[in-house]
């Protein structure tokens, strides 16, 4: 294998996992205010969210709806605050160079 091959299997795959750990902490923050009424420490709402994905991933014959649904929406959620990040950083690079060149 090539190295960018081997390079674009690792973003792959790290993007997946990263997508479900989001999904996990959105889901457990989530059930924390419906149930609690009230924020949860982070480590809490990652650990209740993880595992409420990983009992439904046990599921005969549903599991695998849970685990594609997590995967697909926390990865969606990690892309698009990839490109929000960019996009702000982006807008803020402009914004600063427009006022120096009105400053002159």
């Amino acid at each position: 294998m090539k190295l960018p091959t081997i390079m674009s299997l690792f973003f792959l795959i790290s993007t997946v996992y990263l997508g479900r750990i989001y999904a996990g902490f959105y889901l457990g923050e989530r059930v924390g205010s419906f149930l609690l009424k009230k924020s949860l420490h982070p480590f809490l709402t990652l650990f209740t969210g993880l595992l409420i994905i990983l009992i439904l991933a046990q599921l005969p014959r549903w599991g695998w709806i849970a685990t594609v649904l997590s995967t697909i929406m926390g990865t969606g959620a990690l892309v698009m605050g990839f490109i929000q990040g960019y996009l702000k950083k982006r807008t803020v690079k402009n914004r600063c160079s427009v006022k120096i060149i009105h400053e002159r």
